[in-house]
C-alpha cells in the first residue's frame, strides 16, 4: 500500500469511519479538514482526488481550510490555533513542525500526521504501534534511515574527509538527525560540520 493509501485511510478512519453521509443530509453536515503546511498545499492533491472518488465532493460533504506557514515555521502555532478555533473536524499537518503544532494546539481535535521525520523522538506521539491521544498517521523518515544514508554515502565517496549536513532549524527531526550523522561521522573519523538555517530562508523541500 503507498504512503498517500495509507494517510488517506487513517485520514477516513478518524473522521469517516461510517461513509459519506447520504445525499440529503448533506446540508446539514459538511466535514471540515484544516491543512497546515509549511509551504503550499500540492502535496495533498492525491488525498483530494481519492476522496472525491469514494464520494466526498468539496463543497458539498467536505470542506478544506488551509493555512500555510510559508516557509517559516514560526508560524505554524498561530496557524494551528486558527484551525482549532474555525473549529475543523480534523487537521492534516504535514511536517514535523505542523504535527507538534497541532498536537500543542488540541487534544480534542483529531490529527492525522504526514511527512514527519520520526514522530516519536520530536514528541507527536509515544509509540508508533500504539500512539495513542488524538494523533495518528506516518512517518516519511526516522533516525535507522539515516544511518543507512550515511552507510551509501561512504561507500559512494570512499575518500570523503568531512560531510557537511544542511537543516532546517525549524524543524525539530532535524536536531535529531544532525546529532545522530555527527556520532557516525566521528566514529568514522570524519569531520563533521551542521549548518542550520532559519525556516524562513529554506524552501518547501527543505521543510518537509
Amino acid at each position: 500500500m503507498k504512503r498517500r493509501d495509507l494517510l488517506l485511510l487513517a485520514l477516513l478512519t478518524l473522521l469517516f469511519c461510517a461513509g459519506p453521509p447520504a445525499l440529503s443530509q448533506a446540508a446539514e453536515k459538511v466535514y471540515r479538514v484544516g491543512v497546515l503546511a509549511p509551504q503550499g498545499t500540492h502535496a495533498i492533491e492525491s488525498f483530494k482526488a481519492r476522496l472525491r472518488e469514494l464520494g466526498w465532493i468539496e463543497g458539498r460533504n467536505i470542506r478544506f481550510d488551509y493555512r500555510s506557514a510559508e516557509g517559516d515555521d514560526n508560524r505554524q502555532a498561530a496557524l494551528a490555533a486558527e484551525l482549532v478555533a474555525v473549529p475543523v473536524d480534523l487537521i492534516l499537518a504535514w511536517g514535523s513542525p505542523a504535527a507538534l503544532a497541532a498536537k500543542q494546539a488540541t487534544a480534542a481535535i483529531p490529527i492525522v500526521m504526514g511527512a514527519i521525520g520520526d514522530p516519536v523522538g520530536v514528541g507527536v506521539v509515544s509509540n508508533l504501534a500504539r500512539p495513542g491521544g488524538n494523533v495518528t498517521g506516518f512517518a516519511s523518515q526516522n533516525l535507522q534511515l539515516e544511518e543507512k544514508r550515511f552507510e551509501i554515502l561512504r561507500e559512494l565517496v570512499p575518500g570523503m574527509a568531512r560531510l557537511v549536513m544542511r537543516g532546517n532549524t525549524g524543524n525539530a527531526y532535524v536536531d535529531l538527525a544532525m546529532k545522530r550523522i555527527e556520532a557516525l561521522a566521528e566514529a568514522a573519523g570524519l569531520k563533521f560540520d551542521g549548518v542550520k538555517i532559519e525556516p524562513v530562508s529554506c524552501i518547501s523541500r527543505d521543510l518537509i
